[in-house]
């Protein structure tokens, strides 16, 4: 079950005019996201798991408050236990790890983070992504993949 909250909403939004960038994963519950927080408010990055078949990972969340796609489904990633365990992950938690890094990937090419703010990394990380890959996001669901620009010198 989705839950809203003014209070996060409100500390979202206070922190992003700080400058913080913050990544959320949309929600795992087959529901629109927009009735929850903080993906309801626009100063989240909000994403939406999808599967290796260009698919909306199910039971990602869904609609217009998600702001775009990223693997979610059977992502492998380093694990407790000992520095070399790993485990498959799946969900829209790993969607959103996928997010912040491309995110902090992105912000390591800055060589003056004076004017970076978190809309305008946003922004560049939405001018990237594959566009129209994710064959059964809901028609007001923004149909966008998460996309790492190549590495250059």
């Amino acid at each position: 079950m989705l839950d809203y909250s003014r209070a996060l909403d409100r500390a979202v939004d206070a922190a992003a005019k700080q400058g913080v960038f913050v990544v959320a994963g949309a929600g795992d519950e087959d529901q629109d996201a927009c009735d929850a927080s903080p993906f309801s408010t626009k100063r989240v990055l909000t994403v939406g798991g999808g599967n290796t078949n260009d698919e909306r990972s199910w039971p990602s969340n869904w609609g217009a408050c998600v702001d775009i796609f990223a693997p979610g489904k059977g992502t492998l990633s380093t694990w407790r236990g000992s520095t070399t365990d790993t485990h498959t992950l799946s969900g829209t938690a790993a969607a959103a790890a996928h997010g912040a890094g491309v995110a902090a990937y992105l912000l390591s090419l800055q060589r003056d983070l004076t004017h970076t703010t978190p809309a305008a990394l946003t922004d560049e990380i939405l001018r990237l992504s594959v566009r129209n890959k994710i064959s059964d996001a809901p028609g007001h669901t923004p149909n966008q993949f998460l996309r790492i620009p190549a590495l250059t010198k």
